[in-house]
């Protein structure tokens, strides 16, 4: 098993390939309630530091509630990690669908969040 990268000194960054009024950006998420959500999570690339710090990127991002992230999709996350290593590789499809309304800068909350 290849050594882990830490994510120190990673930090979410706007996505500048993206046109500015598609951009998210962090001050988006401050005091709203929600966490800044990877789609695809940042330990399943703890591999390979260029991908890891695409994670990071804000078109990666998506509004998440706390006990969502930090609980119940932080096991999800988790247990397609498990999948990764048993399996020695596994294809993985992360998304969101759905509105739940919007936070700052027009961000759509999503309704739903999917892992296939």
């Amino acid at each position: 098993m290849k050594k882990k990268i830490s994510r120190k000194g990673l930090n979410f960054r706007p996505d500048y390939n993206l046109p500015t009024k598609c951009r998210s950006y962090n001050k988006d998420y401050s005091l709203t309630g929600y966490d800044r959500g990877h789609l695809p999570s940042n330990a399943s690339f703890d591999y390979d530091r260029k991908i890891q710090k695409e994670t990071f990127l804000m078109s990666n991002i998506a509004p998440q509630k706390p006990q969502l992230n930090r609980r119940y999709w932080a096991k999800i996350e988790k247990f397609t990690r498990h999948l990764a290593v048993k399996y020695k590789q596994i294809e993985v499809v992360t998304g969101v669908c759905g509105s739940k309304g919007k936070i700052k800068n027009d961000v759509n909350i999503p309704a739903w969040w999917y892992k296939v």
